[in-house]
């Protein structure tokens, strides 16, 4: 499952935003724009006091919205890898692996 979009919303007056400033500075950068360039990335300072949340939406049109302040920056990479790794079992089966074979 690729990624198509990310979009990162956070409040500066809540204190656990330290993993959704570092993904947004990660997300922004030259290194990543020039490796992704089809990934459409997009960041919101919120006025009012409310939890960071990451949302995502895949090229299949799924979308994923989690919260982001009980998590560090490892926690929420593994379940980005999870997701994307759950997305390949669905576009590029391993025989013997589709749902409903047993092998």
């Amino acid at each position: 499952r690729y990624l198509r979009s990310l979009h990162i919303t956070y409040s500066p007056e809540r204190q656990q935003t330290t993993v959704a400033r570092r993904m947004i500075m990660h997300l922004t950068s030259d290194a990543v724009k020039s490796k992704y360039p089809a990934l459409e990335t997009s960041w919101e300072m919120l006025g009012y006091s409310a939890p960071a949340m990451i949302e995502m939406e895949f090229v299949d049109g799924e979308r994923q919205r989690v919260s982001l302040e009980h998590f560090s920056r490892d926690e929420m990479q593994a379940v980005v890898d999870t997701w994307q790794l759950q997305g390949e079992y669905e576009y590029y089966p391993i025989l013997g692996m589709e749902p409903g074979v047993k092998g």
